[in-house]
């Protein structure tokens, strides 16, 4: 039987790792050896059922394994772990062009990455989720996949009887992580706004974000969160509401959509690639235009006016749903397994990856594990030394002189603009600036009480 290892950028929760987890499962249920390793162990869902497989905790452990396969989860772990793959295959599962991913507007995200096309061009294997996604790969790289098609868990996303439609207040679902830019939850929470002032509504958040939440404070349409909720509860709250919009700018496939459909909720969904794989215009679907709120917000006004449209959009969605079955992907996945070992073992040089790592790292599509220790390491000394201020067990001296050893070192981390940490580093730099510009107050300590009290 087949050795395969999946790793994993983190153990979060997200429809990424959700589809990793049940491949794992469907294979170990086969009677093929499965293990794991997380790259990112800091951002763990605790809500995960226990896999009864091996975990690896180093990547210079692998070779030793002896694996036949080693599947990423995300693209910037394949130069990252292929030096230590052995005489394995490396699998790229290709579940999101990540270039569209990145980025602060719509412009930006669209815009794509060298760096990542030439992590695709390397010499692995890609296994899609999507047509669309075989069909962008193709049109960037040239190059094939394997397609292996997912869908909802279906012991979870069952039907259920259609929210009622007399209810005076009609609930909007989004689905995702809010601070991601690429989600398009402005987008929503803009048109939901639009569309308050002529539809009484409100609007339901199944979400794994915890930080941010002031960007829901001056809307004034009531707002439900649902911070990670148990899985098993999870199709109530789709089955709660009376539409599901999704407003991303792009998906690889759009999983939630199939949940909502699998129980029943019609959708909105914007144009985001993955849809086409199973969304037609007016038949299963609304479909609007990206990173576009006015449609966004004319298309969830005729759902929840339209009766008629919407019953026929739940059905026609709900016999889409059921083409997604548990057994199809374990048997392309197996069938996918048995060509895969017919290709040439990749070979690569340690230089090259970490050319491309240093690129995507530039393109701010990668922090290093040891730049997010830095991070942390430099806000925890900044808080301490706050701290030891504001107890007098530290003179304004000598705590100056702490807090400018530790601005001197955040600084090499702002050089570039680009980085995913710029943000994060720039904000502890301008925070040691201040207190520092402060030091000849004669309110300093107030000064750091307010300012570090905001940091945290």
């Amino acid at each position: 039987m087949y050795r395969t290892l999946f790793c994993l950028d983190s153990d979060s929760i997200s429809g990424g790792i959700k589809l990793c987890r049940e491949i794992m499962q469907a294979l170990q249920n086969d009677g093929q050896e499965v293990a794991y390793l997380v790259w990112n162990s800091r951002r763990r869902f605790e809500g995960w059922n226990n896999l009864p497989v091996e975990r690896i905790e180093r990547i210079e452990d692998i070779a030793a394994k002896n694996f036949d396969f080693v599947v990423f989860s995300n693209a910037y772990l394949a130069p990252l772990i292929l030096p230590f793959v052995g005489n394995a295959h490396p699998v790229l599962y290709y579940m999101a062009h990540e270039s569209y991913h990145y980025g602060s507007t719509y412009a930006e995200c669209m815009t794509e990455s060298e760096a990542f096309l030439n992590i695709l061009r390397l010499p692995i294997s890609i296994v899609s989720i999507s047509e669309a996604l075989r069909t962008i790969l193709m049109s960037k790289t040239g190059r094939h996949s394997y397609y292996i098609p997912v869908g909802p868990d279906k012991k979870f996303f069952t039907p259920r009887p259609p929210k009622d439609r007399s209810a005076s207040r009609k609930r909007i679902l989004l689905v995702g992580d809010y601070n991601l830019n690429w989600k398009g939850m402005q987008d929503a929470l803009t048109a939901v706004e639009m569309l308050s002032h002529d539809v009484n509504v409100e609007l339901v958040l199944i979400t794994q974000g915890r930080h941010g939440r002031k960007i829901f404070d001056h809307y004034e349409f009531p707002i439900e969160i649902n911070y990670q909720p148990p899985l098993a509860a999870i199709p109530d709250i789709y089955a709660s509401c009376h539409v599901y919009c999704c407003s991303s700018w792009h998906e690889g496939l759009g999983l939630a959509a199939l949940e909502a459909f699998s129980c029943g909720v019609p959708a909105v969904c914007t144009r985001n690639h993955g849809v086409d794989d199973y969304g037609v215009d007016n038949e299963s679907v609304l479909l609007a235009e990206p990173n576009n709120p006015q449609d966004l917000c004319n298309k969830l006004k005729v759902i929840l006016t339209d009766e008629v449209l919407s019953s026929k959009l739940r059905k026609n969605a709900f016999d889409q749903a059921k083409r997604y079955e548990p057994g199809k992907v374990l048997q392309a996945w197996k069938e996918a397994q048995q060509q895969i070992l017919s290709e040439p073992l990749a070979v690569v040089e340690a230089a090259e990856m970490n050319q491309l790592l240093t690129a995507l790292e530039e393109e701010g599509m990668y922090t290093p594990l040891v730049t997010l220790d830095a991070l942390q390491n430099l806000n925890s000394a900044i808080d301490s030394i706050c701290d030891d201020l504001l107890n007098q067990r530290l003179q304004a001296d000598q705590g100056i002189e702490r807090l400018s050893a530790i601005r001197n070192e955040l600084k090499q981390y702002t050089q570039n603009t680009n980085t995913q940490y710029f943000k994060s580093f720039k904000a502890g730099y301008d925070l040691c600036q201040l207190l520092i510009a402060f030091k000849d107050a004669p309110d300093f300590l107030k000064c750091v009480s307010t300012l570090s009290a905001r940091n945290k």
